[in-house]
């Protein structure tokens, strides 16, 4: 059974490209399938864990840096994907210190934007430039909700945020939901209890949970309040902040974190095989085999999107067990006069 606990499971350069020389004989092989955050942060806490006894490689056959990315327009830089983080994300705010980058408060760039809520052609809520009539609009359509928001998101996050003592403690867990336990209860509740079950437990108005709560959702998951409680209630947090972004785009996170690989290869793994001796065998799309001691899944673990065949695992390991698809945003970026 311990073999199968050396798979690890995390959250989410056009040519192979090598850092410096670190390849002992006897150096634990470590492989990662994707290079989004998740996989460009699995190879950085790696590399320090393990310091020169590790020898890592990424497989992206996309782009690095995954969906965080942005694009420029007109000698401007916008966030297209992961476009900011709350200001209580400590593993962000550790890299951007880390890598001597800077930090912009998303209010900046939006001072001058008001809040407007709309049901096809019909305007249902409309802020204005004077607080005072918005406070006094929002308690006519939605009583006391809008009071309630920021208390409610901020307990979830602070429940949390007690994530990162653990991990400061290399606490260690087998499942994303022991890990949720460790911190509080109540936050596994809220991966069965669906957003819109949770705000009216909370006390929330049907309007509010329709309107505002499904902006919300709309605007950044494409989904409904009908998501699990735990995702919806960090979407809101981004709708009191306090958001911020770096400084010439979120997506150097990513890249700098994968530079603590050794090598990044642009290309797909279609199958990982355990072995008789418990170390795992990686077959890529250009027919490239490579063995590693560990590996590390940090792809969408989703039916539609994880195309890898596992060989020699227990039956119940197979993608295709694994539920749900993976949900498609898109932005669009139009270029003015």
């Amino acid at each position: 059974m311990a073999v199968y606990w050396r798979i690890f499971l995390s959250a989410s350069l056009v040519n192979i490209c090598c850092t410096a020389s670190r390849k002992p004989q006897d150096a634990k092989r470590i492989g990662i399938i994707g290079g989004g955050i998740g996989g460009c942060a699995s190879s950085l806490f790696l590399r320090d864990a393990l310091r020169n006894d590790a020898y890592i490689v990424v497989y992206e056959a996309e782009n690095i840096s995954g969906r965080v990315r942005s694009v420029k327009l007109k000698g401007n830089e916008y966030e297209a994907g992961g476009s900011i983080f709350h200001e209580k994300n400590e593993l962000c705010q550790r890299l951007v210190k880390r890598f001597g980058l800077k930090t912009l408060k998303d209010e900046d760039d939006n001072n001058n934007q008001g809040t407007l809520i709309n049901y096809g052609s019909k305007v249902l809520f409309r802020s204005s430039d004077w607080s005072v009539f918005n406070a006094m609009k929002a308690f006519y359509r939605y009583g006391f909700s809008p009071l309630k928001l920021k208390p409610w998101v901020d307990d979830y996050i602070t429940k949390f945020a007690r994530i990162y003592d653990l991990f400061g403690r290399n606490c260690s867990y087998s499942r994303p939901s022991d890990l949720m336990f460790a911190a509080d209860a109540e936050l596994v509740d809220m991966f069965f209890l669906s957003l819109t079950d949770a705000m009216r437990k909370a006390g929330f108005g049907e309007l509010f949970i329709t309107e505002v709560a499904g902006a919300a959702m709309r605007v950044n998951y494409n989904q409904e309040t009908s998501v699990p409680a735990f995702v919806g209630s960090i979407s809101l947090a981004g709708m009191e902040g306090p958001l911020h972004r770096v400084k010439g785009g979120n997506e150097q996170l990513p890249h700098l974190a994968c530079r603590s690989a050794d090598t990044i290869s642009p290309t797909r793994v279609v199958s990982v095989k355990l072995l008789n001796d418990t170390r795992f065998q990686l077959v890529d799309d250009a027919g490239q085999t490579d063995t590693f001691d560990f590996v590390v899944l940090a792809s969408p673990l989703v039916r539609d999107r994880t195309n890898v065949e596992f060989i020699g695992f227990p039956v119940h390991f197979t993608a295709g067990d694994w539920v749900g698809s993976y949900q498609t945003t898109v932005a669009t970026f139009v270029e003015g006069w």
